[in-house]
């Protein structure tokens, strides 16, 4: 369900920023096909990424981010499945070209990917995976897509996590040559309050994301993984 971003009303909001600071230039490659409408800021498939192996959203939105930047949201697993640069969706699919048994994939360089597990923990702090097949919903208690919000050409992804309410807008910057993805988070329970408003029910454990191959170092507050060719993410909490 698509709808309209609400106004802000009279509730006391839990917000958190969550920063993917991707230190590389982006590489030229258009992924605007005649196919897609390339003044619209999302598009529903299945889609593929590059790495981890068998990374597939079945149920996949594909949102253009400023920057040439794009990000694929899996609303089963209700995880970022992949984040890159230089591109958005190729138009493979029986939607697309009538090709059966293939589905569209990234277009572009892929920054990050995380594997085909819940991208929030569950009660227990665990990510494993409970379906018995590859595909479908992860259970409601757990958490439970909800929507999507469009405004201008800016996406915000509605959801459940553990009955925490979790509003997700993706966006990106670049500075120096550089391009940041950023993952901004509005939360709210609508049951447990607290001195400064309401609260989440529970501690939220969020899988933020993963470089294939990659190297983890902390420093300054912040988790530097060093993959191939000595490319580097940083991710960073804010706010």
């Amino acid at each position: 369900m698509d709808k309209r971003f609400p106004k802000p009303g009279g509730r006391r909001l839990l917000a958190a920023v969550c920063l993917l600071s991707l230190a590389f230039t982006a590489e030229a490659a258009s992924g605007r096909d005649s196919l897609l409408q390339a003044d619209f800021p999302y598009q529903k498939a299945a889609i593929g990424a590059n790495f981890p192996a068998n990374n597939i959203a079945y149920k996949g939105i594909a949102i253009r981010l400023d920057h040439e930047a794009a990000v694929c949201f899996d609303t089963d697993l209700l995880r970022m499945s992949a984040g890159w640069t230089g591109g958005f969706i190729s138009t493979r699919g029986v939607t697309f070209d009538g090709a059966h048994g293939t589905h569209p994939g990234i277009v572009g360089l892929q920054r990050f990917g995380n594997r085909q597990v819940p991208g929030w923990a569950n009660a227990d702090g665990e990510f494993t995976d409970p379906r018995t097949e590859p595909f479908g919903p992860i259970p409601d208690a757990w958490g439970q897509w909800r929507g999507l919000y469009v405004h201008g050409e800016q996406v915000v992804l509605a959801y459940t996590v553990l009955k925490t309410d979790v509003y997700e807008r993706p966006s990106a910057v670049s500075v120096g040559g550089q391009t940041a993805i950023v993952r901004t988070f509005q939360l709210e329970s609508p049951a447990t309050f607290g001195i400064f408003g309401k609260k989440t029910r529970s501690p939220l454990t969020l899988l933020v994301c993963g470089v294939e191959g990659a190297e983890a170092r902390r420093e300054n507050g912040k988790l530097h993984l060093t993959g191939a060719a000595e490319f580097v993410t940083s991710v960073g909490l804010i706010n």
